[in-house]
């Protein structure tokens, strides 16, 4: 036989590595198969739970926004104020300081919404951090025509 030509020293390292060396390596194979399986799947559930989260996120936002923009289309105050051809600047100051809707609703809403503007082709109106007069520059901006033509942007 071929084992018994073999000197000791040898039989010993072929003994070490039938019985040790190559079962470690098969089972270490194996383990880091299965970790790395269970990595990916863990990573992948992790991924999936992300999304929802941010989906869920994203549809709170949006939701605000939607009942936040509702609520001032159909706030007399606020139609107002807008349709006012004001003469006199303590009457715009008086309505301006008495219309609290925006700081209420940015109470409110102060998670996901910090500013509300509105848009104005009226003149007679001063440029706020909230009230905005439509200029020529704005006239041209591509969010502006499609919000006009009430057109989705995308």
């Amino acid at each position: 036989m071929l084992l018994t030509n073999l000197e000791m020293r040898k039989k010993f390292i072929l003994a070490f590595l039938i019985s040790a060396f190559i079962p470690q390596i098969v089972l270490g194979i194996i383990l880091f198969l299965n970790l790395h399986a269970i990595t990916l799947e863990n990573a992948i559930n992790n991924t999936k739970r992300n999304v929802q989260d941010v989906k869920k996120s994203l549809s709170d936002v949006l939701q605000n926004a939607v009942y936040i923009s509702n609520k001032l289309y159909l706030d007399k105050k606020l139609s107002d104020i807008l349709s006012t051809e004001y003469s006199d600047v303590s009457k715009l100051y008086e309505d301006y300081t008495s219309y609290k809707e925006f700081s209420n609703l940015l109470s409110i809403y102060n998670k996901n919404i910090h500013l509300i503007k509105v848009y104005t082709f009226n003149p007679t109106l001063l440029d706020t951090g909230e009230f905005v007069k439509v200029d020529n520059y704005i006239k041209k901006q591509r969010w502006f025509i499609h919000s006009l033509k009430g057109a989705a942007l995308y």
